[in-house]
């Protein structure tokens, strides 16, 4: 995505499954390979639209998104906002 972060679909339950985080990502730091994007805005992300495409979608409207991430056993929030 523009936002610098691989994902996917989770094949293991909902949500979007981080792949990678680029170096010069608006996430780095705050979004980790392997965690899970359970919902982008308090809504959960669905399977019309590509996983990227969500992300780079909300972030495009908005300026702006809150990710509820789950990392392992625990749930943050990340927000992550234009330069």
């Amino acid at each position: 995505t523009d936002l610098g972060i691989m994902v996917v679909a989770n094949n293991a339950g909902p949500g979007i499954l981080v792949q990678g985080v680029r170096g010069d990502s608006l996430a780095v730091g705050q979004i980790l390979t392997g965690d899970v994007i359970v919902a982008i805005n308090s809504v959960p992300p669905g399977n019309a639209t590509s996983p990227g495409r969500q992300l780079a979608d909300r972030m495009a409207q908005d300026g702006r998104i809150r990710l509820l991430v789950k990392r392992g056993m625990a749930t943050t929030s990340v927000v992550l906002r234009k330069r």
